[in-house]
């Protein structure tokens, strides 16, 4: 069977129940969107037959009570612990409905109050833009300084070719000055 957001049609009957009868067992006159309120349904289920039905006996025997006797002006410690205890397991449902609810969002959303915030994000990406701009104009300074470094290196190396000839020339001269 399926159950829908509530519970089944026969939990929802004998909640309807429980609620009618602590309203005869207190005198409290019937009202059908406090009783649909109190027993979590709609107010529809009050409308159907068997409930109708019910509703009208439960009346009637309230009814002849108030007539037979008056209504006490105050209501007595038995009915307010009872109603105590009633709005005690109504906060109770309500709590680990609550409880489930956002065990439910947290899962479907991914836990997202452990996820950083767009704000932080935000400065993270300042702060890398800032250390790329760093980091290409440190590219382009390296670059410049390799261009020279190269080109003094040309410049050497020229240099040691011109020296390595003037020392052969000189060593030939040397050699032939000395030779037979």
């Amino acid at each position: 069977m399926n159950d829908d957001l509530w519970g089944s049609s026969r939990e929802k009957r004998e909640r309807i129940l429980l609620v009618l009868e602590r309203y005869e067992r207190e005198g409290q006159p019937i009202n059908k969107s406090a009783i649909a309120r109190e027993a979590r349904v709609s107010r529809w289920l009050l409308q159907q037959p068997d409930i109708a039905a019910l509703l009208s006996a439960t009346a009637s025997r309230i009814n002849s009570q108030l007539n037979s006797a008056s209504r006490p002006s105050s209501p007595s410690a038995g009915s307010m612990r009872s109603q105590l205890a009633s709005l005690r397991s109504r906060l109770s449902q309500a709590q680990t409905e609550n409880r489930r609810l956002r065990e439910a969002i947290e899962t479907k959303l991914g836990h997202l109050a452990e996820q950083p915030s767009f704000r932080s994000l935000d400065e993270e990406n300042v702060q890398l833009r800032a250390t790329v701009k760093a980091l290409k104009d440190q590219k382009r300074s390296l670059s410049a300084e390799n261009a020279r470094l190269l080109g003094q290196n040309r410049d050497l190396e020229d240099e040691l070719l011109a020296l390595r000839e003037r020392m052969t020339i000189l060593f030939r001269r040397r050699n032939g000055a000395d030779g037979p």
